[in-house]
């Protein structure tokens, strides 16, 4: 007995390869076409990260306005050696 005979598994170098025109253009489109959906998701990408990076630059900006209050310390000086000895 002796190995089944394999017929449906070919190597595409055992026939001619025949690549013609159809299939080189066909090939181009197809590539032009991923590069231009990876470039537009990468795009798409892009801009979300800076509106939420700008959101949230906008929101620390205004919490820290906020929480500074009106700059005047009615003469209260920090005092390293005061802390220190806390």
């Amino acid at each position: 007995m002796g190995l089944p005979r394999l017929t449906l598994l070919k190597f595409t170098y055992d026939r001619p390869m025949g690549a013609g025109m159809r299939k080189m253009i066909l090939f181009a489109r197809v590539r032009k076409s991923v590069t231009t959906l990876v470039q537009s998701i990468h795009g798409m990408f892009c801009r979300s990260v800076r509106k939420s990076v700008s959101d949230k630059t906008e929101q620390a900006i205004e919490e820290f306005e906020r929480l500074s209050g009106s700059g005047n310390s009615n003469g209260w000086r920090f005092d390293r050696k005061e802390i220190h000895e806390r």
